[in-house]
């Protein structure tokens, strides 16, 4: 079985549509759906649609917000034997989850996979290796690419893992903040560690609908500070994943990135040149205060455990 898991947060409409577009699944395995609601006092009538939608839909909210946190609650609830991460604003081809599920099933060593995914507007490209993160603090995330083969990073729109493999590497790290993403690569660093492969593929391809609470919206709406979580971000990875002789590389690259955008926006205060310093110094303080907290070298525990308000299955 897969288990396909959509964190969702009052973003309604774009749910719905995803939701629908696994009706027209040709998949050989069956599967079921979680859905992670953190949006604020959802109605019944909104409840009874989700699950109204298709069968094998389960409905969970839970009272607190995250991106990591909700695809933590939904790992303990998950019937699979794969799992599928996927974000609430995409439609799947027809053969998406039979791709997924044949990769991991016919490739003992492969813990994680993501396939191709593009937005509007975007051209399909043959870009090699297009998920991966670089020892100076680089994400490349081209999933528009057309290249199939081995990775070492994750693309959050989708994203399935082993059962087994994913109980080794431990939960996503809730520690990272804001939408300024990195959850993908942190994780996908562990599922590598514990002696796993990373596909893409691009065999089959998922619609990216971005929407206006979405990580790009916010880095436009709030530059400075989607700009200081990822800085923060950048920096914990490194501590959290013992890569603490990249700092200076991932330094020189973030201080490239303040100059960037002070020079080439308006309006942007000339505090981001202190982003570097104090992020580094913020991440220090924080990975200090953890680190002994890891019951094992790859292992997140779930340090602030969620309550399911409400729980409902059709």
């Amino acid at each position: 079985m897969i288990s396909v898991i959509i964190p969702t947060y009052n973003r309604e409409d774009c749910l719905f549509n995803t939701l629908e577009s696994f009706d027209e699944q040709k998949c050989s395995v069956d599967f079921e759906i979680l859905v992670i609601d953190q949006s604020e006092n959802p109605s019944n009538e909104k409840i009874e649609r989700i699950l109204n939608v298709r069968s094998k839909v389960h409905y969970y909210r839970i009272n607190r917000a995250g991106r990591s946190i909700a695809k933590n609650a939904a790992i303990p609830l998950a019937s699979g034997q794969v799992l599928l991460f996927c974000d609430d604003d995409i439609i799947a081809e027809s053969n998406f989850l039979d791709i997924h599920w044949n990769t991991h099933i016919s490739n003992p060593d492969i813990g994680a996979m993501s396939c191709h995914l593009i937005e509007k507007g975007q051209e399909e490209v043959n870009y090699p290796h297009p998920l991966k993160i670089t020892n100076y603090g680089r994400f490349i995330n081209v999933p528009n690419s057309t290249w199939s083969g081995y990775v070492t990073s994750l693309n959050g729109g989708n994203m399935s893992f082993k059962k087994v493999a994913l109980d080794k590497a431990g939960f996503f790290e809730e520690v990272l903040v804001g939408t300024s993403m990195l959850e993908e690569p942190d994780i996908a660093h562990r599922i590598l560690m514990n002696g796993y492969k990373i596909y893409f593929s691009a065999a089959t391809k998922v619609k990216h609908f971005p929407q206006h609470n979405g990580n790009l919206s916010t880095q436009a709406a709030k530059e400075m500070n989607w700009t200081k979580n990822y800085f923060f971000n950048q920096y914990y990875f490194l501590f959290r994943n013992y890569r603490k002789r990249f700092i200076p590389l991932v330094f020189i690259y973030l201080s490239y990135r303040s100059a960037l955008i002070f020079f080439s926006k308006k309006g942007i205060q000339i505090s981001i040149f202190g982003f570097p310093v104090c992020c580094l110094l913020d991440a220090a303080s924080c990975w200090n205060k953890l680190k002994y907290t890891y019951t094992r070298p790859w292992y997140t525990p779930l340090r602030n455990a969620v309550s399911i308000l409400q729980y409902k299955s059709n």
